[in-house]
């Protein structure tokens, strides 16, 4: 015989560890995301709750809470954002026309004597400073591109938070059920028959 039992058993195990850590790894956006929205509905649960306890319509079904739950919060992110919003444009659309001129300022060393002299820095300091960003030009340029790039990946990644609280509503609906059933197959499993 070429393995033994021992070492057979050993190399399934090591396989099936390796299985599993490739599905998880590739796997792993979408884990995420069910993670979030399993915090984001025990974060609502106790509003939801709340709301099913107190409100004659909701006390039959679950569903009319949440649906509560999810108005009330619409109204409030609507209100933060028509608050914020117009404000938040009007910077970015000011950093967008102001962005290249301020780069060039950065990267030729001109902002370096505007600051200088707002707080008073030595002219030898300020050519010291100055010398140091003309030579690292090239590394600020590339910085820049890269928290672009970044920022780009963070408008790309904005559609989870809309699917984020639709997959919490399942959650919250039947969260309750699906953690009894969890822990009913995982104490049939312990327990022999």
């Amino acid at each position: 015989m070429i393995l033994d039992v021992r070492t057979a058993r050993v190399l399934v195990t090591l396989l099936a560890f390796g299985v599993a850590g490739v599905l998880l790894y590739t796997a792993r956006k979408t884990l995420v995301v069910v993670l979030f929205a399993i915090l984001f509905a025990y974060l609502l649960d106790p509003a939801v709750t709340w709301i099913q306890d107190i409100s004659p319509i909701s006390r039959q079904k679950r569903t009319w809470a949440i649906a509560q739950v999810y108005a009330a919060l619409a109204i409030v992110l609507g209100a933060v954002f028509l608050w914020i919003g117009p404000l938040l444009v009007s910077q970015v659309e000011a950093l967008g026309r102001t962005l290249p001129s301020l780069l060039d300022k950065v990267t030729t060393g001109q902002v370096v004597w505007q600051i200088g002299a707002k707080h008073g820095w030595s002219n030898n300091t300020q050519i010291r400073i100055e010398q140091f960003v003309r030579e690292h030009r090239e590394d600020i340029l590339a910085w820049v591109k890269h928290f672009g790039f970044y920022a780009a990946q963070l408008a790309e990644n904005i559609v989870w938070l809309v699917i984020i609280p639709i997959l919490a509503i399942f959650f919250l609906k039947d969260g309750r059920e699906m953690s009894n059933a969890g822990i009913d197959l995982h104490g049939s499993a312990i327990v022999p028959s």
